[in-house]
């Protein structure tokens, strides 16, 4: 007990508030960057990619997706706009540009956002 008195000096406990007001600022600097809106896809600093592949239907209904299965067979989640257009062409080859996502799904751990596609109907 004596040991705790001796450590706790005038100047320590007035540097409480100096060491409060600091643990306030990065708490705040911290969730201002957690707060910072996900940037545009015709933002530089996205991810934009071009993949080809086959367009596929995978799942049980009602659980459907609509996949984009790559020739290293990796699958990627079509998300966006234009996925229920794309939905009509399975089984078509496909080269689809968007921005590469984390994927919520049991089929994909990746999602492309598609923002244009060109169909290659000679590569299923």
């Amino acid at each position: 007990m004596d040991l705790w008195i001796k450590s706790v000096s005038p100047t320590s406990v007035r540097s409480c508030p100096r060491k409060a007001l600091i643990l306030f600022l990065t708490m705040t600097v911290a969730a201002c960057h957690a707060l910072e809106p996900p940037a545009a896809a015709d933002d530089p600093r996205v991810n934009v990619v071009t993949l080809t592949g086959t367009l596929r239907l995978v799942g049980n209904e009602p659980f459907t997706a609509l996949v984009l299965e790559t020739p290293e067979k990796k699958l990627y989640l079509v998300t966006g706009a234009l996925q229920p257009e794309l939905s009509r062409h399975q089984q078509s080859g496909a080269e689809l540009t968007g921005v590469l996502e984390k994927a919520d799904s049991p089929y994909a751990r990746s999602a492309i956002r598609v923002q244009h596609y060109k169909l290659n109907p000679d590569k299923p």
